[in-house]
């Protein structure tokens, strides 16, 4: 029976514990969280989870700034007073 350390020429890294890898438990909670994610995602209308991916880089490595998404999306802000009136409404039927 060979004990740890008897084998002179394997080398002594081969003994240490690998701090490159990741935990069993923490690859078990990304995989979770990944999984949880992507259902939450999947219920939300697709431009909505679009921009959320962009955002928060889900898809990419890199995140969207809000700047970037509003050009990528491009839609015009609503005018307060015309969401006042409500859809299809003009100031003049509103007198």
């Amino acid at each position: 029976m060979k004990l740890i350390g008897d084998e002179e020429d394997r080398p002594r890294e081969d003994l240490l514990a690998d701090t490159d890898s990741e935990l069993p438990e923490q690859a078990t909670s990304r995989q979770l969280l990944t999984e949880a994610v992507a259902y939450l995602l999947g219920m939300l209308p697709p431009r909505e989870a679009a921009i959320l991916q962009l955002r928060y880089g889900l898809k990419m490595a890199k995140a969207t700034a809000w700047r970037r998404l509003a050009r990528l999306w491009a839609q015009p802000r609503a005018d307060p007073a015309v969401a006042a009136r409500g859809p299809g409404k003009t100031a003049q039927a509103q007198s």
